[in-house]
């Protein structure tokens, strides 16, 4: 397993991100998966130059929506790559055209292999087995559900909500408590401005420390 990067907030060649790509080989091969921004061009374009330039990267456009759609041509930068990038935007959006196109396991496969994965923001979030949703028509009976992201790592987390006191990540526990009364899972609140890696050594911040949570068989700790 290659390690995980998970950045709450930043920008391709910022502190966060020198230290994520201080995990990959020189001049590495970056396959930007923008998935949960619709593949905008315009954040392709400041990451692939900020990487080409800061790290001597080549990175490919790891695209899964959109005209003209060359899928074929998304794997292969997925299965070459030295490092895999998913950006910010919907987590939820991320997770859907994912899994639509079988990219999520993919991303999956390359990262047990070795990659270094690096997600920023709700690309972090997209990294990990579930997040939350909260339906717009609560009057219609419908309620916060969870739903299945990339899993390429067994955390749960969460980043720069410090000021709700991680309101989302306690409902997705809440959530999970009830649909797997036996589930364990360790959580992480990611502060903005920090970082978390997850290697085979275990998982450490980098700035400032992480809220900690746990789910414990039906029982959330702090």
């Amino acid at each position: 397993m290659g390690p995980a990067i998970l950045i709450a907030s930043g920008s391709p060649g910022d502190a966060l991100h020198d230290r994520a790509f201080s995990h990959a080989p020189a001049r590495p091969k970056v396959a930007w998966i923008g998935a949960a921004n619709s593949d905008s061009t315009a954040p392709f374009g400041r990451a692939a130059e900020a990487f080409a330039r800061r790290y001597g990267a080549e990175v490919r456009h790891a695209r899964s929506i959109g005209a003209g759609l060359d899928l074929d041509a998304t794997r292969d930068a997925i299965a070459s790559a030295d490092v895999l990038y998913l950006a910010g935007g919907d987590v939820r959006q991320l997770a859907e055209r994912l899994s639509a196109h079988r990219l999520d396991e993919a991303i999956r496969a390359r990262h047990a292999a070795g990659a270094v994965t690096i997600g920023l923001s709700a690309g972090a979030i997209g990294l990990t087995r579930s997040w939350v949703a909260f339906p717009e028509d609560e009057e219609e009976g419908e309620r916060p559900f969870r739903f299945p992201c990339v899993g390429a790592l067994p955390q749960a987390i969460d980043v720069h909500d410090e000021e709700s006191d991680w309101e989302e990540l306690r409902a997705l526990l809440a959530i999970w408590a009830a649909d797997e009364p036996d589930a364990v899972v360790d959580a992480y609140g990611i502060l903005a401005g920090g970082a978390l890696e997850v290697t085979d050594g275990g998982v450490a911040h980098v700035g400032p420390p992480p809220k900690r949570l746990r789910l414990d068989r039906g029982r959330i700790i702090e």
